[in-house]
This record gives C-alpha cells, sequence and structure tokens, in this order.
C-alpha cells in the first residue's frame, strides 16, 4: 500500500470542514439577494411584506446563531493533531513494509488515531450551544434566548 492513498482518505474529511465553516457568508449573501429582489418589486406588489418578513426572521436567526453557537477550537486543535499524527503514523508504517514488527503496531496506534481524531472533528466544528469549557450544551441545560 502506497502513502499516496492519505491524501484521497483525508480530502472528504477536510471537505466537510471546510463546508461546515464556510456557511456564515452564504447566509449574509442570501439576505444581500433577498434585500436586491425587495427594492426591485414595485411597490404595490403584495410580495414585498412577505419578503421583508422572511429577511427580519433571517437576520433574527443569523444574530441569535452568531450571539449564542460556536465552535470548540481547542477540540478541533486536538482532533487535528491526532488526524495529522495518526496520518503520519500510518505513512511511516507503511513505508517500513511489513517486514518489521514494528510497522504494524505503528499502523494499529495510526488507525486509532485517525478515527479518534475524525470523530473529534465531528463533534468540534459543527456551530453549537456551548459552556464556558467548551463542551455541548444539553436540552436540560438552560436555554438561550430566543430558543
Amino acid at each position: 500500500m502506497s502513502t499516496a492513498i492519505l491524501p484521497a482518505l483525508l480530502a472528504p474529511l477536510l471537505a466537510l470542514i471546510a463546508k461546515s465553516i464556510g456557511q456564515g457568508p452564504r447566509v449574509h449573501r442570501s439576505i444581500e439577494r433577498h434585500l436586491r429582489l425587495y427594492e426591485a418589486l414595485p411597490d404595490a406588489s403584495t410580495s414585498k411584506t412577505d419578503l421583508l418578513a422572511h429577511v427580519d426572521a433571517m437576520v433574527a436567526d443569523l444574530v441569535l446563531v452568531e450571539q449564542t453557537k460556536r465552535r470548540d477550537w481547542s477540540g478541533i486543535g486536538v482532533a487535528g493533531f491526532l488526524l495529522l499524527g495518526g496520518a503520519s503514523m500510518g505513512a511511516v508504517a507503511m513505508s517500513a513494509g511489513h517486514g518489521r514488527w514494528w510497522s504494524w503496531l505503528w499502523g494499529v496506534v495510526a488507525v486509532f488515531a485517525v478515527l479518534i481524531g475524525i470523530g473529534g472533528m465531528v463533534s468540534s466544528v459543527p456551530l453549537a450551544e456551548r459552556d464556558e469549557a467548551g463542551n455541548r450544551r444539553k436540552a436540560s441545560d438552560e436555554p438561550s434566548e430566543g430558543r
């Protein structure tokens, strides 16, 4: 097995992370498009009030998300360290060949490190209501304002 397969294995995870992090600008562009459409509608249009109410709801939701939800950046750092370390250990294990006893040990440790890193990324990257320590708030915790 070649080390050239590692980028192919990590690319979908990095694409998912990039997509998750880039959600904010998309909402801003959507609001701007809706406002341009609002200005383009004639004053007599009955859809203007519905569109304005929709934009108001989008802005309120955006403000709520920006005020109450965040990512766990320390979790992302630890998960990234585990992913890079596991990928590096896997590359060393694969390049050492199958005749050395320690290459199997490094391979097993690399798989566990990558799996734990993927789990850490999945739980840390999405925006969520979090406490001061970065842990997700449970449904039994006190609710945030507006929801």
